[in-house]
Formats: C-alpha cells, structure tokens, sequence
C-alpha cells in the first residue's frame, strides 16, 4: 500500500470541512471575503484582485476535491435564502 499524496491528503481534507455545516459556512465567507460575490468592474485594483485570485484558487481547491462541492454549496446558500424570504 502506498502513502496519499499530499495533493491527495489536501482533497481529503477539503471534503472533510465540506460535510460539515460549520465548514461550508466558514468556506461561504472565506470565498465572500475574497469578493467573489462582488461586482469588481468599478473597483478592480490589485488589493481588490488579489483576494479575488485567492478566491478563485480556493474554488480550484474545492473543485480538485470533488467538482460537486462549489455547487452544493451554492444550492445551499440559495435554499437559506428562499427559507429567509
């Protein structure tokens, strides 16, 4: 039997926090910090771009993990906000 890759710890890892509730409500404001949910085209300099290329890397990360991940949580977060309205 071989050793996990670190690549395959990491994506290990990452569906880990995503089975938990609390892990994908932390993952939604890392990605709502990084300004993914934003519309940047006023506002596009590097501090502002820098945590967007963060974002997007952590939505590579998810989807490397398993490319249901990010959709998951977008029907998610969609369902608490109907559940709200």
């Amino acid at each position: 039997m071989s050793e996990a890759t670190d690549f395959e710890v990491l994506n290990a890892n990452v569906r880990e926090v995503m089975d938990t509730r609390a892990g994908r409500d932390v993952m939604w404001e890392i990605l709502s910090i990084c300004g993914l949910y934003t519309d940047n085209s006023t506002d596009a300099h590097p501090g502002v771009e820098g945590k967007r290329s963060v974002g997007l890397q952590i939505l590579g990360m998810l989807s490397d993990a398993d490319e249901r991940l990010y959709p998951q949580l977008l029907l998610m977060k969609q369902e608490e906000e109907n559940a709200r309205n």
